[in-house]
């Protein structure tokens, strides 16, 4: 990304290093949901332990939700002011 390297050689160009931050958090919350794996009840396993059915799991808690929804809102305010 810096400095000419391969990347640099392919044509490539990363604006003020927004490829870096998103390409480490993106490993790492791909390399994270590998080690935990899915959640408990999301799948129906018969016997032998072959899936047989996926559950649906329903978003049930509004005010966590737009809670959640607030504080991106705030993070991106902060993100993009500094």
């Amino acid at each position: 990304t810096w400095g000419g390297g391969w990347l640099s050689k392919l044509g490539f160009h990363d604006f003020a290093g927004s490829n870096c931050i998103h390409m480490v958090g993106g490993i790492c919350a791909l390399i994270g949901a590998a080690m935990v794996g899915p959640r408990i009840g999301k799948f129906t396993k018969d016997k032998a332990g072959k899936i047989t059915k996926v559950n649906a799991f329903p978003g049930h808690n509004l005010p966590i939700g737009c809670l959640g929804v607030f504080i991106l809102w705030l993070g991106w305010y902060g993100f993009n002011g500094a």
